[in-house]
């Protein structure tokens, strides 16, 4: 008979990194967004404006959202000597590395829902 294993989610070790994650996520997002800002994107004065939610929501602005994420989570986790924390209770780096690729692709489908929403609500 095997034992009941819990979900990864009951360790506290897997919701701080749950939380470490969104975090980063949250922060580099904000300096995303106070980029685009600023930026016009090679636009002509006679070129019409683009929407701030097309520039927040685009595919290159969720690029470096995740590229810096994951470089800066992987950084601070080594700084704080996590790695070795999470051998010791079984995760590799690997495990990290994904389990971060995964929270951030799902934070993005979640920004990109809320825009939707609050898109048709004032519409």
């Amino acid at each position: 008979m095997n034992p009941v294993r819990p979900l990864p989610l009951a360790s506290p070790l897997v919701r701080w990194h749950l939380r470490h994650v969104v975090v980063i996520w949250v922060g580099v997002r904000v300096i995303v967004m106070m980029a685009l800002a600023g930026v016009p994107f090679g636009r002509t004065i006679s070129a019409p404006p683009i929407p701030f939610t097309t520039m927040l929501t685009g595919a290159s602005a969720t690029f470096v959202s995740v590229i810096l994420t994951v470089a800066l989570a992987t950084l601070d986790r080594r700084r704080i000597g996590a790695p070795l924390l999470f051998a010791n209770m079984g995760y590799s780096a690997w495990w990290l590395t994904i389990t971060t690729g995964a929270i951030l692709v799902i934070s993005e489908l979640v920004l990109r829902v809320a825009m939707y929403v609050v898109a048709r609500a004032t519409a």
